[in-house]
């Protein structure tokens, strides 16, 4: 099999159908604005063939023409499209392809649930499937290399006493994500997180703060920089877990988090009793859970 995908600003859905297909080789359709989005995935999925093609993002006509040639010139006869990503004209133009040679197409939905969904062109018209995915079909390191050209994992932070509460949060979450890391940099120091995690098919990134830095919008605004297009993402959630309770104080944060999209997590009890009590660690788990598993 062979599969032909369509490259938008977000990787991760091709990541994970490409990782679902396990073709024999494939194509990434990119414009100039994702050609760098396509390398990294052509780098990190395995394949015998590789292929990657260029096109003017919104001229329907070339990036067909483009499309079927390259198709046509195939070795392997099995095709089949990914029509996910791209624009929309990009999605027209590959739709028409498969259907005129009859092939089949898959489109991901991945807003709170993730659905697959194959198309098959026959005489008689359009056959639906609906496919569910397998919940491990990336790891964080691959998530984090499909967005990042470089990064580093340094570790917990190095000061007290932010140290020890990055240290208990982390030994909080282990038993309830699959992966995580302390210390994400973006070399060149334009990403610095304190932790990332992945659950199944989405990924967290959390700032964790304690006293006078929890009660900044320092921490807001990097969760907000990590999650824009150019760093990790629209599908990254990100989470600010703090060793106290925000109060009256601190409304303007609470209102700056919510228009975000950030979930706060309050753990009092660590700034009482120098360890996270049954009670918060229980809400720590249920709440990352709850969200990263599309809540």
């Amino acid at each position: 099999m062979h599969v032909v995908s369509l490259i938008g600003e977000q990787p991760i859905p091709c990541l994970m159908i490409l990782r679902f297909l396990k073709p024999k080789g494939f194509t990434l359709v990119c414009s100039d604005f994702t050609r760098g989005v396509a390398q990294r995935l052509k780098k990190i999925v395995k394949a015998n063939e590789k292929f990657l093609i260029e096109v003017s993002p919104y001229q329907l006509g070339e990036i067909r023409q483009e499309i079927f040639t390259h198709v046509r010139n195939l070795t392997d006869k099995e095709v089949t499209f990914d029509l996910t990503g791209g624009t929309k004209v990009m999605a027209f133009a590959a739709y028409d392809v498969a259907r005129s040679l009859r092939a089949s197409a898959y489109y991901l939905r991945s807003q709170r649930e993730n659905v697959l969904f194959k198309y098959t062109f026959s005489k008689t018209g359009v056959i639906e499937e609906r496919l569910d995915v397998s919940p491990d079909l990336f790891t964080l390191h691959d998530y984090l290399s499909v967005y990042l050209d470089e990064f580093k994992i340094t570790g917990p932070c190095k000061s007290s006493p932010g140290r020890e509460f990055e240290i208990a949060v982390r030994e909080a979450m282990e038993s309830t994500v699959d992966e995580i890391e302390a210390g994400v940099r973006g070399v060149g120091g334009q990403l610095d997180l304190d932790l990332a995690f992945r659950l199944g098919n989405l990924v967290g990134v959390a700032e964790v703060k304690t006293g006078k830095k929890g009660d900044e919008k320092d921490a807001l605004e990097q969760l907000k920089s990590a999650t824009n297009p150019k760093f990790l993402g629209t599908f990254t959630k990100p989470f600010l877990i703090i060793d106290h309770a925000w109060g009256p104080k601190q409304r303007n944060l609470q209102e700056l988090a919510e228009a975000w999209d950030i979930t706060v997590i309050e753990l009092p009890s660590y700034r009482e009793k120098g360890n996270i009590s049954r009670e918060d660690w229980e809400k720590l788990r249920s709440k990352i859970s709850e969200i990263l598993k599309g809540g």
